[in-house]
């Protein structure tokens, strides 16, 4: 295997390549060191096998301290149990290792016992290829037992014996270099982590910003960049529709209806992103849930919503609303005043499609009218605070504070703040407002505010459309009640 097809830098496939050469070294090395720790222990009759020790070493033709083999190989050893003959080293000397003739060893019937032993290539133990295959010599000459039934006299070589010694041995070396393995591989591992990781860390200190992949989902397709603590994450326009949706989820949504807002969303982000492939969060305006944050906030409940949001996502993918094959500002308000807010009136030619609709059910849910008091100084702080420069004062506030226009609905559209004009909108927003449907009372306490719905009151009421949607209708149903002349379908 090569490894430079892995476009691994140089020094790394370095590393590799000399980690691998040092294992087969190790192997080999002590698969040798065995063999011939083997050997020396075995060489000659078995010992264990063997009458004595004097017997042990006639049998091998061996002398112990000088490490030769004995010139006087015919002398007669007293064994345990009777009087050993080894054959002359010039007569017959198979048991010399490299001999071709089979040696002869005497009977005497004082109670030892004798053989006559096979052809020396039959058992020559000796022969490493022998060794390393593990290979059995079968034809071996009659055995003979001595009188304690435990004891070999023939000079036959078990090898099965040494082999399961190799076996063992080899078992424990191989736990050996697999140890050593590990540890090589695992500081392999580290270096390369160490060369991946490093410089995404020295770009996240430099830069703040990382492109990272967060979702298994994401695809080539259009992307939202979401900003996650001091990085960047791009992810696939589907996905940030579920984490947007996930936001505007409230227990007991009804599917259809989540379906319409899966739509609604997506064909805003289309129509901001325009020909671009890609679009940062903060364009869009959209407030979104992280995976974290779902967790946090539906707790054991998570797996669940998160698959109805996912769901719904899915079922839509690539449905959006257009009108004169333009992709609409989907406008949506969570409670109107009764009726919502025809588009033409409130924004021009443009937004034909929001048509006013009646909402009467709007009435009856909760929250729809909402009244709270203002502390004077509470007041003039949120506006001085949001805008620089300007000055405002408890007396005569209700003159400093004008409302310029509003909609027959009593949706305010302009105000007046001391020298500042704002939107309905963002004047609500200051304040903490549910809806721009608001009126203002001026106290010696501080100034008491009446809001009605909840929301601008343009676009689709999601409480009528809850209501719909418990009654049979589809998401497409709830899109053009509220949407006029638009068509609802997989984008071009």
């Amino acid at each position: 295997m090569r490894l430079d097809r892995f476009f691994l830098p140089r020094i790394v496939i370095q590393c590799i390549q000399a980690v691998k050469d040092n294992i087969d070294a190790v192997v080999t090395d002590k698969q040798y060191a065995a063999y011939k720790k083997a050997r020396r222990k075995h060489t000659g009759a078995y010992k264990e096998n063997a009458v004595n020790t004097s017997a042990y070493y006639a049998n091998m033709n061996y002398d112990p301290k000088t490490h030769n083999r004995k010139a006087d190989s015919g002398k007669k050893y007293n064994g345990a149990n009777g009087i050993i003959y080894k054959a002359g080293s010039g007569e017959h000397s198979t048991r010399t290792y490299g001999s071709n003739k089979g040696s002869i060893i005497k009977r005497e019937d004082n109670g030892g016992y004798v053989i006559s032993s096979c052809e020396a290539g039959e058992y020559d133990y000796r022969d490493y290829n022998y060794y390393n295959k593990g290979s059995r010599s079968r034809n071996r000459t009659k055995e003979e037992k001595s009188p304690d039934n435990s004891v070999y006299i023939n000079n036959r070589f078990e090898k099965d014996d040494i082999y399961q010694e190799y076996s063992t041995e080899d078992n424990r070396i191989r736990k050996a270099v697999r140890r050593d393995i590990a540890g090589k591989c695992m500081a392999v591992m580290i270096f390369i982590a160490i060369y991946l990781l490093v410089p995404t860390i020295i770009t996240m200190r430099l830069t703040g910003v990382v492109d990272t992949v967060v979702s298994e989902e994401i695809t080539d397709g259009k992307t939202v960049t979401v900003s996650y603590k001091n990085a960047t994450q791009s992810v696939d326009v589907e996905k940030f529709i579920a984490m947007v949706l996930a936001d505007r989820l409230y227990m007991g949504d009804e599917v259809e209806l989540l379906k319409a807002e899966s739509i609604m969303i997506r064909t805003d982000i289309y129509r901001m992103m325009g020909e671009q492939m890609n679009i940062d969060c903060e364009q869009l305006g959209m407030s979104y849930l992280t995976t974290s944050q779902m967790k946090k906030k539906w707790s054991k409940d998570y797996s669940d919503n998160y698959n109805l949001i996912n769901d719904c996502v899915t079922a839509t993918n690539g449905v959006t609303i257009t009108y004169n094959g333009q992709y609409i500002d989907a406008r949506y308000t969570y409670i109107s005043a009764g009726s919502t807010l025809s588009g033409q009136e409130m924004l021009g030619e443009n937004y034909a499609y929001l048509t006013a609709v009646e909402c009467p059910k709007d009435k009856e849910a909760e929250g729809y009218l909402v009244v709270k008091t203002v502390s004077s100084r509470e007041f003039i702080n949120a506006f001085e605070k949001m805008y620089d420069g300007l000055s405002l004062s408890k007396k005569d506030l209700d003159k400093q504070v004008q409302t310029v226009s509003a909609s027959k609905e009593g949706y305010v559209s302009k105000m007046q703040v001391g020298n500042i004009v704002m939107t309905g909108s963002t004047f609500a927003r200051i304040l903490g407002l549910n809806s721009s449907d608001f009126k203002l009372e001026y106290m010696d306490s501080g100034v008491k505010v009446t809001t009605i719905g909840a929301g601008d009151g343009m676009g689709v009421s999601v409480y009528t459309a809850q209501n719909m949607a418990k009654e049979g209708a589809s998401y497409e149903d709830i899109l053009k009640t509220f949407y006029s002349g638009v068509s609802v379908g997989e984008s071009a």
